[in-house]
């Protein structure tokens, strides 16, 4: 566990500490490290950096990059586009609980038309075209 701390940088006091007593940054470093310890095939990660400072941002978008590269498949949940570019190798854009794009190796480019599709801005007959999404995963 203290070394799964000290990857992520969490900074408290002591190991004794209630994470409630930790900043939100904290928090989310030490959640992070919880499922960090030992490899996972596949992490689920909604809104990983949300309330966090710039700096924290920083530690796990690295981790996050660290288990892609050590072959954890990684699904990331995230209201952040910048966020969301900077790590994905794949965006999925849904609007209406449909899938309507996807955006394989997006760029800072591809930023506006990521926000058209997730917006609802495509025509009808491409929204006609586009999958529907399984309620189970849409509530997830």
């Amino acid at each position: 566990v203290a070394e799964a701390l000290a990857r992520v940088r969490a900074r408290f006091a002591s190991m004794d500490d209630p994470i409630s007593s930790l900043s939100g940054g904290n928090q989310q470093k030490v959640l992070l490290a919880r499922v960090l310890v030992g490899r996972r095939d596949v992490l689920v990660l909604e809104e990983p950096t949300a309330g966090v400072d710039i700096e924290a941002k920083e530690q796990i978008h690295r981790l996050i990059r660290e288990a892609a590269d050590e072959g954890s498949a990684v699904l990331l949940l995230s209201s952040d586009l910048g966020e969301a570019v900077g790590l994905c190798h794949v965006i999925h854009a849904m609007y209406a609980g449909r899938l309507v794009a996807s955006h394989v190796g997006p760029t800072s480019a591809d930023q506006p038309d990521i926000l058209f599709d997730v917006l609802g801005k495509r025509r009808a007959d491409d929204l006609a075209t586009s999958r529907p999404v399984n309620s189970a995963v849409k509530s997830a």
